[in-house]
């Protein structure tokens, strides 16, 4: 039974740092359209898709918020397989498992804060320096990701 939730548990490892990564990218990615356009018009080159930058902004925050919700089901399904595991020894050495969500639980919680901080930097520039509006939309997307790092806490030592 341990091998099973073992495997279950670095899949699910896996599937945590592709997360992070992905929504870092998300975050990068409306960072650099918010240095490189005002947000009136986007044109998707090569594809000649023209939409307003609204509806890109909505996009990429969709984008995120789901990574971030996807970030938080599997934190619960890597909780879930360590914590049925019996052997402490066993736990401990899937906490060594090379990845930005096992080890030094502040290691943890700064990875998954990386995509949300990236996400508040990119708003700040998309709107011309205005703070409260960038918090209140970084907030709300961020919501999933105070749950996963809730979790990421609350795993191991």
């Amino acid at each position: 039974m341990d091998s099973i939730s073992i495997n279950n548990f670095t899949e699910a490892a896996k599937g945590c740092q592709k997360t992070i990564l992905l929504a870092s990218v998300v975050s990068i990615t409306l960072m650099s359209f918010a240095l490189a356009i005002d947000f009136q018009n986007v044109n998707i080159p090569g594809l000649g898709v023209e939409f307003g930058g609204k509806a890109a902004l909505g996009m990429l925050f969709a984008v995120f918020f789901s990574l971030g919700v996807y970030l938080g089901i599997q934190l619960r399904m890597v909780k879930s397989n360590y914590d049925a595991i019996d052997c402490e020894k066993t736990q401990n050495a899937l906490l060594r498992f090379p990845s930005i969500v096992c080890g030094n639980k502040y290691l943890r919680q700064f990875f998954i804060w990386l995509p949300s901080t990236l996400m508040f930097l990119a708003m700040y520039i998309a709107f011309s320096g205005s703070v409260l509006l960038a918090l209140i939309l970084v907030f709300i997307c961020s919501i999933p990701y105070f749950f996963a790092a809730q979790i990421a806490f609350n795993t191991g030592k």
